[in-house]
């Protein structure tokens, strides 16, 4: 038997969900297969034709679940990569996992969404240090432009790559460090 809820027509649930939060609307969309049909239209997928993906293995990986078969990742159109600088440091190069990663979203993403392109991709780079807990924040100041423009240069080298290997089209506008 059919909860009131569900019995609700999907422009009443769509009316609702204007009104909640990415998460509380995830939550609703838990709570039968019925609701989550009706919740999963109109703004809860406007949550997925905008996206910045920091060039991170963790947050690539997060990006190719979410534009894999039968997930709504396939909706994006506008996505912005950042890649983030940090202070000089040891860190390992992962320019092969980044670019692993990132084509697999971008095949995704040319065999899955409407028209097999993106609107428009846009690179970045953001500047993050270790804060008092070992979570990378935004500094005050930052001094390293090396870690700047090598970042960059990684940022733009992995992009590149991918959409080379992915051979998705990026329809409208392509945006390289804000025209820099």
């Amino acid at each position: 038997m059919a909860s009131l809820l569900e019995a609700l027509q999907i422009e009443l649930i769509e009316n609702i969900v204007i009104f909640l939060e990415l998460c509380d609307i995830a939550s609703l969309r838990l709570t039968s297969r019925n609701i989550e049909d009706k919740a999963s239209q109109g703004c809860f997928t406007a949550f997925f034709k905008d996206k910045d993906v920091e060039l991170k293995t963790r947050r690539l990986q997060e990006m190719v679940r979410i534009t894999s078969q039968g997930r709504l990742g396939y909706l994006l159109q506008d996505c912005a990569i950042s890649g983030v600088a940090q202070k000089e440091t040891t860190a390992t190069d992962e320019s092969a996992e980044h670019l692993r990663l990132l084509t697999e979203v971008f095949r995704n993403l040319k065999q899955r969404s409407p028209k097999g392109e993106l609107s428009s991709l846009g690179l970045r780079v953001v500047a993050r240090v270790e804060g008092p807990d070992g979570e990378l924040i935004e500094p005050h100041e930052f001094c390293s432009w090396r870690a700047v423009w090598n970042t960059a240069s990684h940022t733009f080298n992995v992009a590149m790559a991918a959409l080379s290997e992915s051979q998705l089209p990026v329809e409208n506008h392509l945006d390289i460090f804000d025209g820099l």
